[in-house]
């Protein structure tokens, strides 16, 4: 629904003549964007991951400053796709990292 909200936003932004049609391309990775950022923070509340809910806050606000950019569709699908996966391989190092102190201390305590 919210991917298909945002479309439906772009789309009638486009009929009043408010934004151009690049503007629908980019609305469809913003809202795209939105969708995902939403069902993470929904998994985080529902599986008590705290870096979930940040994951798809932080990604659902980037996501939206895709509409800023005047940018090509390629390079904004480009920039979407970089964008979420430097936040997701982030995220996971860490956590990744974080785990791999807490055994060490424990293996050497």
């Amino acid at each position: 629904m919210i991917l298909l909200g945002g479309m439906a936003l772009g789309l009638g932004l486009l009929r009043l003549g408010i934004v151009v049609s690049s503007f629908l391309l980019r609305m469809l990775w913003t809202a795209t964007g939105w969708s995902f950022g939403f069902t993470l923070v929904a998994m985080g509340r529902l599986l008590d991951l705290p870096r979930y809910r940040w994951l798809g806050l932080t990604g659902g606000v980037l996501s939206t400053a895709l509409l800023f950019l005047a940018l090509p569709f390629p390079q904004g699908s480009l920039l979407f796709g970089l964008l979420w996966c430097a936040l997701l391989a982030g995220s996971g190092l860490i956590t990744l990292r974080r785990a791999a102190l807490a055994l060490r201390a424990e293996g050497a305590g």
